[in-house]
């Protein structure tokens, strides 16, 4: 499946744009293994395309995936994973805590990204 197909099939509104097929019904189709990383993917991609921030705190940052999409689009981002995970992977740009309990201290961000926590 490429991006388009995904696109219209979880945004129906924008299929006809990415010339990609659209259900009648909008159903979404029965989920294959592994499908809700995509879902991850999807959903990043159109913050990325349709949102206007600069800095993002990446709360479960695991491997750092969707830190380095943001990161090679210009954006700011602060890594943050408790750091136990599987998907953790050890680095020194990761920020380590619980994110219920850590002090942020005056730190902002434009965007709060949460995917797969």
């Amino acid at each position: 499946m490429n991006w388009a197909q995904a696109l219209s099939r979880f945004f129906p509104s924008r299929g006809a744009k990415l010339g990609a097929e659209v259900r009648p019904d909008r159903s979404l189709p029965a989920m294959p293994h592994g499908y809700d990383a995509l879902l991850g993917n999807v959903a990043l991609h159109k913050v990325l395309q349709e949102k206007d921030f600069q800095s993002a705190l990446d709360v479960g940052s695991g491997a750092g995936k969707h830190a380095q999409l943001m990161e090679s689009r210009g954006k700011s981002v602060t890594r943050f994973d408790f750091g136990k995970s599987r998907a953790y992977v050890r680095d020194e740009s990761t920020v380590r805590g619980d994110f219920l309990t850590y002090d942020f201290g005056d730190n902002r961000w434009d965007l709060v990204w949460a995917c797969h926590v």
